[in-house]
């Protein structure tokens, strides 16, 4: 019982933390929905980005022995300076660790691991 009272904690910790909080300009907001997704034509957006490096980023502090799985990869973000950017901007992450926490969410689950799995709303 104590192991899940610890996992709801986390959970709040992570949704109530103060983020950096930024403003954007409309030609940045454009810039942030500059890909594509293949298979199913849904736009990925620099916020998506963003918040699977917050979640993986907090999941891997708390639980360090614990699995990620997410829907993004960083290999887009490697490849488009100013989707990248801005990515690093909205979630305040610095930019290498971002991007390790983003591809943390596509590392393969050895069986039996608990894992924690985020599935954005679209």
């Amino acid at each position: 019982a104590m192991h899940l009272c610890l996992d709801l904690s986390s959970q709040i910790d992570t949704v109530e933390a103060d983020g950096p909080g930024i403003d954007l300009a409309p030609g940045e907001v454009a810039k942030g929905v500059t890909l594509i997704k293949a298979g199913d034509s849904s736009p990925v957006t620099a916020g998506d980005f963003a918040i699977q490096a917050i979640v993986s980023a907090a999941l891997q502090r708390f639980f360090p022995e614990d699995a990620f799985m997410g829907e993004e990869d960083a290999g887009d973000l490697r490849e488009d300076e100013d989707l990248r950017a801005l990515t690093q901007r909205l979630c305040g992450i610095p930019e290498e660790l971002m991007l390790e926490a983003i591809d943390r969410g596509v590392q393969p689950i050895p069986e039996g691991q608990r894992y924690w799995v985020l599935d954005p709303i679209d």
